[in-house]
């Protein structure tokens, strides 16, 4: 940004009154606290998914459940993890019998299931977390910004009827309150809505991944192929 554009943003900041300085504090407080929950949910849902796909690669490829429980302890862990973790809390006697050797209820798969299902929404629940925030921050950054610009727009009518002229001196300070609420309230918004809407695609896409590995896990027990 052009240093005169700089000095000039300054100036329209400095030129606004209290309520317009407490808009711009709410909106830059809001716009930091977005960016940080950005930033922690980018890195969680980057992380899980690196997860995701190893452990999925183990669970294809270890011949027994038991290697997969010790592949487990020793790996990063994460949400994938958990889930199997809860699966196997229902079936601990198949981490040392052969699944070829052990009959399988229909019941016991049902019990499985279950606590694959309640793990799974657990996950989810904490892969969602502070993602409200950015859809609040989404709707009220605009809401905020209109707000300065209709009491800046106000205040400058105020002004004009006092004075009694149109002169720019005295009709400035209400003009940079809405010109620059406006702008706060948009750069605000923006980023946190588009964030929000990716990382809420992310949310979805685990939900299904974790889904279908649950079914694998289901299906690998049903037929007796892994212990």
């Amino acid at each position: 940004m052009p240093v005169s554009m700089m000095e000039g943003m300054v100036r329209m900041v400095a030129d606004c009154d209290a309520v317009g300085r407490a808009i711009l504090l709410i909106l830059f407080i809001l716009s930091i606290i977005s960016w940080a929950v950005i930033i922690e949910r980018w890195a969680t849902f980057r992380q899980n998914q690196k997860n995701v796909d190893s452990f999925v690669k183990a669970f294809r490829s270890y011949s027994r459940l038991s290697h997969l429980l010790v592949y487990q302890s020793h790996s990063v862990g994460g949400a994938i993890s958990r889930v199997f973790e809860e699966g196997c809390s229902e079936i601990p006697y198949l981490v040392q019998k052969e699944i070829q050797s052990t009959t399988i209820s229909e019941e016991q798969l049902h019990r499985v299931r279950s606590a694959l299902d309640r793990r799974i929404g657990v996950e989810i629940a904490n892969l969602e977390r502070n993602l409200f925030f950015l859809a609040t921050t989404g709707t009220a950054g605009p809401s905020l910004g209109f707000f300065g610009t209709v009491w800046g727009i106000q205040k400058s009518f105020m002004m004009m009827g006092y004075a009694r002229t149109t002169d720019i001196l005295v009709i400035g300070p209400g003009i940079a309150l809405a010109l620059v609420t406006t702008v706060a309230g948009l750069l605000t918004a923006i980023p946190a809505l588009a964030a929000y809407n990716y990382l809420i695609n992310q949310v979805k896409g685990f939900d299904v991944e974790l889904n279908n590995f649950a079914s694998e896990f289901i299906d690998t027990l049903a037929k007796g192929s892994k212990a």
